[in-house]
């Protein structure tokens, strides 16, 4: 059943994933729990008009570009974000 619904809803998923990517603003976070016995993520990303959540199983760089896949995120950590 959950594989069925993941298929019927993979278009909608890619077409909001897509609105998330090419937004300019777009706020990233995430959240451990645990499923069984292993940790998991769920990674959020929330634009204005828009949130994205997938279950990943990491916190690290790779896991935020399946979220949020823009190249002036790699290095989130290292830069200093501007002053508004």
């Amino acid at each position: 059943m959950e594989k069925k619904v993941s298929k019927a809803l993979n278009p909608r998923f890619k077409a909001l994933q897509k609105r998330v990517d090419q937004s300019k603003v777009a706020y990233v976070d995430e959240t451990s729990f645990r499923r069984e016995v292993q940790n998991c993520y769920i990674w959020t990303a929330t634009t204005d008009q828009n949130t994205l959540l997938r279950i990943l199983k990491a916190r690290g760089l790779h896991s935020l570009n399946k979220i949020r896949a823009r190249s002036h995120l790699r290095n989130y950590r290292y830069r200093q974000m501007p002053s508004l």
